[in-house]
Order: C-alpha cells, then sequence, then structure tokens
C-alpha cells in the first residue's frame, strides 16, 4: 500500500468537488472564464511534472524505495503511547496514533512525545520546541529523533 496515494487523492478529490460546486453558482460568463483559467492551470501544472524540478524529487524516491519503505516501517513502527507532535512530513507515517498534531501546536498544546526530523534544517525545532521534553531515541539512518516529555 503507498500512503502516497492516499495522501493526494483525498485532497484532490475534495478540491475538484469543491470546484465543481462553486463554479455551478457562478454565472454563464463567469464559468467560461474559471473554464479557461483551470485548462491554464492544468497545462502548467501538467509541463511542471515533466520540467527539471519534480522530476527530480520523483526520481530520488523511485530510486531509492527500498530506503523510503524503510523509512516508513520505521517511523509507522515507533511505539508511543499518547499524545503525538510531528513535523508534516512525518504525520502520514504515524497514521496510527489516536492523537496526533502537527508540531506547530506546541507552544499552545503539550504532546506527550515530538518527533522531527535531525538535521541541520531543522534546527530550529529543537530550539524552539523541545526544551520541555527529552530525547527519547534517535535514528541517525532515517534522521528521526523521538522526545518524550519530561516527567
Amino acid at each position: 500500500h503507498d500512503i502516497g496515494f492516499q495522501y493526494t487523492y483525498g485532497l484532490m478529490t475534495l478540491m475538484l468537488f469543491l470546484y465543481l460546486v462553486n463554479v455551478s453558482a457562478m454565472s454563464r460568463r463567469l464559468q467560461l472564464a474559471a473554464a479557461l483559467g483551470s485548462l491554464c492551470a492544468a497545462l502548467l501544472l501538467g509541463y511542471s511534472f515533466k520540467g527539471k524540478g519534480l522530476t527530480y524529487y520523483a526520481e530520488s524516491y523511485l530510486g531509492n524505495r527500498e530506503y523510503f519503505d524503510a523509512e516508513h516501517e520505521y517511523i509507522a513502527g515507533l511505539d508511543l503511547q499518547g499524545s503525538v507532535a510531528a513535523d508534516s512530513f512525518i504525520l502520514p507515517h504515524l497514521w496510527k496514533q489516536m492523537e496526533l498534531y502537527e508540531v506547530d501546536v506546541l507552544p499552545t498544546l503539550k504532546t506527550d512525545y515530538v518527533v522531527i526530523w535531525n538535521n541541520s534544517g531543522y534546527a530550529f525545532y529543537k530550539e524552539k520546541y523541545v526544551n520541555d521534553y527529552e530525547l527519547m531515541e534517535k535514528n541517525d539512518q532515517f534522521g528521526v529523533c523521538v522526545y518524550k516529555k519530561k516527567a
């Protein structure tokens, strides 16, 4: 099962439904303008999938599928009993958690665990969010850190 399909399919279905609902309430002239605008947007989006920007990430993912599958298994297999705040790229992997939040809720809501990336691009998370937490687990292979709220 590929979580990437599930993650985008529901969102795109909702957006298409909302688009159709809104366009149906417009006048005929605005409907034509919306159709033309949508066609232009679809062409640009289609081009971007074949352009250099997205093909790098697609090729990286497809070329390293075993690594990304192992990363998913590791993150999904974390045994975290309680509320969890995680980075948005980690959230889909933690779908089994009963109480799951985006890491940005931490200033107002203190969760039992925090799961964040452990690389230089995410160093601000450590400074901003995990002062009240202690390091429980660190995985250097996937660059993931799990913090538990201090007792």
